[in-house]
């Protein structure tokens, strides 16, 4: 039998029991859908590679109970701290809130915007190898007790809340919910921009001391691969 006369042998079965056919129809749908979302999902995370500087000597680490009942846990802010000054195999080491990305409120000046804050430490461009397109990224001297708040936006919140200005260098906001008046010290690059926030629009600002549950970004050091 050649291939027209089972197509068409198959077609006849298929109307004759539409509920089957109908069966069919759905289960080649959702494996197709799931086969999509797989390859979506690992192309992500395993295919392309994060936009940073030398991805390969980049890792993230997470606290673990001592009785190992649970890993993944975020690290104190004075543990981390130390961890940064005692480092021996790890060439430099940046700080983030465990909590990522989150939705605050701000005001500029008449107005009140609604975007996701990243806190972070003063070196944490710098370990990532992401540098601003204008202004200046957060350096560790913003990172202590006295220095002025200073906020970097993503290149989705430049262009989308504040109309891609040049003029944004040196503009004050507001968190409403602290009342801290910040400056913003520059924007990023749109390739800069993780996968996770390139739909949101984002200020990345420095560590404070209410954010103490933090986990470390580190680089090793060259000689100790």
């Amino acid at each position: 039998m050649s291939l027209p006369q089972i197509l068409r042998a198959a077609s006849r079965s298929l109307v004759r029991t539409p509920s089957f056919a109908l069966t069919v129809a759905l289960i080649l749908a959702l494996g197709l859908g799931l086969s999509i979302a797989v390859f979506a999902v690992a192309a992500a995370l395993l295919l392309r590679r994060l936009p940073v500087a030398n991805q390969d000597r980049l890792i993230a680490l997470w606290g673990e109970m001592r009785d190992h009942s649970l890993d993944n846990v975020p690290l104190r802010f004075n543990d981390a701290r130390a961890l940064a000054r005692q480092r021996t195999t790890l060439q430099s080491v940046a700080l983030f809130a465990y909590e990522g990305s989150w939705p605050v409120t701000l005001r500029d000046d008449q107005r009140f915007l609604r975007l996701r804050r990243s806190l972070v430490s003063g070196n944490y461009f710098d370990v990532l190898g992401a540098q601003p397109v204008l202004g200046r990224a957060l350096r560790p001297s913003d990172d202590v007790v006295g220095a002025a708040p200073l906020a970097v936006l993503s290149y989705k919140a430049w262009r989308g809340s504040f109309g891609g200005t040049q003029a944004i260098v040196g503009h004050r906001l507001t968190l409403e919910e602290t009342g801290v008046n910040c400056a913003v010290a520059g924007w990023r690059a749109h390739r800069y921009a993780s996968r996770a926030e390139r739909g949101a629009r984002q200020i990345i600002t420095r560590r404070s001391s209410r954010s103490i549950r933090v986990s470390g970004s580190n680089r090793i050091s060259q000689g100790e691969r």
